[in-house]
């Protein structure tokens, strides 16, 4: 034995060994693949496994601060690709690699981890119909969650436009595909649920291939949804491939443009239920007006025949006639009052007053015309605004152009 060489502790000599591996460029950062065995969720949140070829066999490690950021279960036998770096355990003497990120091998794999995920949303009720609220259906503030290029927001400007150009079109600019988009559409609908003033928020794409949906496949996506105060219709723009953020929805649909007809409410159907409910107002007032002649008529009839009879026959007459006339009486006054509840009803619904009162409010120039849109006014022109308790005089001091224009 030569007495000159220094001695080392065990604990020295993994440390140094630690150093020579944590040096290593072409061992700090690699990717590596094969199957998974052993494998041991911790009470600590850590993920302990093997990873193995035909030939050899390493020990990984995953740290709760990355594990919880996995969107999929590991199972034994799994193929896997994984990111991390190579160094030992120093008390056990055992090098390892500390496992940073990892993703199922392949499309298959890829669709094994989103299958696990659904069962584990599916579980906790994110996707039940129970917790599907309605769409409203006379929305003044619609945001919408997509790219600010494209023919998505093109496409339910024009068709919001159409049906009612009084109701907003707020957008909220988001990339739509690449690692940063779900991290994006989940700030997106925290937003518009901070900021508080939309009936209804559309999530939209206009379609792409399986993988150019995957941001929506995002658990981070799906959960934001969910806990969403506000209605979200999903209308990612596909048809064969459901989301997770299409689960999560209120309300799912095939295309952006579907999206749009079913949030804003058409403004002529307004009109027309309105003229509908007062020709039916018109039709049984005067429906009414005919029973009532109809029944005067009958009334003189039946008491001319009474007291052309003898006494005895005219008191029978007269006392079947009054029964009648009473039954009759009290059935068509019932009748009358539905009638007149329902109609009452319906008018009320689409009352100007009562649409006034939601915050639509009729514009007028000085010249009595109806103002619809900024562009029909000018600077300095004097217009009256009217509300349900009274009206203003005002003048146009600036004209602003709404986001999408």
């Amino acid at each position: 034995m030569n007495n000159s060489l220094p001695v080392w502790s065990i604990s020295k000599i993994n440390e140094y060994i630690r150093s020579l591996l944590e040096q290593d460029i072409l061992l700090e950062d690699l990717l590596c693949e094969g199957e998974v065995s052993n494998l041991t969720y911790h009470d600590s949140g850590h993920v302990y496994f093997s990873c193995k070829d035909k030939h050899s066999s390493i020990s990984c490690v995953m740290f709760r601060s990355y594990a919880e950021k996995l969107e999929f279960k590991l199972t034994n036998g799994m193929r896997i690709i994984f990111r991390g770096g190579v160094s030992i355990y120093e008390k056990a003497g055992k090098y390892q690699i500390y496992v940073r990120d990892v993703m199922p091998e392949g499309k298959g794999g890829l669709y094994a981890g989103l299958e696990q995920l659904k069962a584990a949303l599916q579980s906790e009720g994110l996707f039940s119909y129970e917790h599907k609220r309605p769409i409203p259906r006379y929305a003044k503030t619609v945001a919408v969650i997509t790219s600010e290029t494209g023919a998505v927001i093109h496409d339910i400007v024009s068709i919001a436009r159409r049906k009612n150009s009084a109701v907003k079109i707020v957008l909220v600019p988001v990339t739509v595909q690449g690692e940063s988009s779900s991290a994006r559409i989940v700030q997106a609908v925290s937003d518009v649920n901070t900021w508080g003033k939309a009936d209804v928020l559309i999530i939209a794409r206009g379609g792409g291939s399986s993988e150019d949906l995957w941001p929506f496949n995002s658990e981070s996506v799906a959960r934001a949804v969910f806990a969403s105060k506000i209605p979200v219709i999903s209308a990612i723009g596909h048809q064969t491939d459901i989301t997770l953020c299409d689960l999560a929805a209120d309300l799912r649909v095939e295309t952006p443009s579907a999206a749009a007809e079913l949030a804003v409410y058409d403004q002529s159907g307004v009109q027309e239920t309105l003229e509908n409910a007062m020709f039916l107002m018109d039709s049984a007032m005067s429906e009414k007006a005919e029973f009532w002649q109809s029944q005067v008529s009958a009334l003189g009839k039946k008491l001319s025949e009474a007291f052309c009879s003898s006494s005895e026959q005219k008191a029978r007459s007269v006392s079947l006639l009054s029964d009648m006339i009473g039954r009759a009486l009290s059935k068509k006054l019932a009748d009358a009052e539905t009638c007149f509840l329902s109609l009452a009803e319906k008018l009320e619904l689409v009352s100007p007053v009562n649409i006034m009162k939601k915050g639509y409010l009729p514009v007028f120039a000085a010249n009595g015309a109806s103002v619809r849109l900024a562009d029909e006014l000018s600077v300095n022109e004097r217009i009256k605004i009217f509300f349900s308790d009274g009206h203003v005089t005002a003048d146009v001091v600036s004209i602003g152009r709404s986001r999408h224009e």
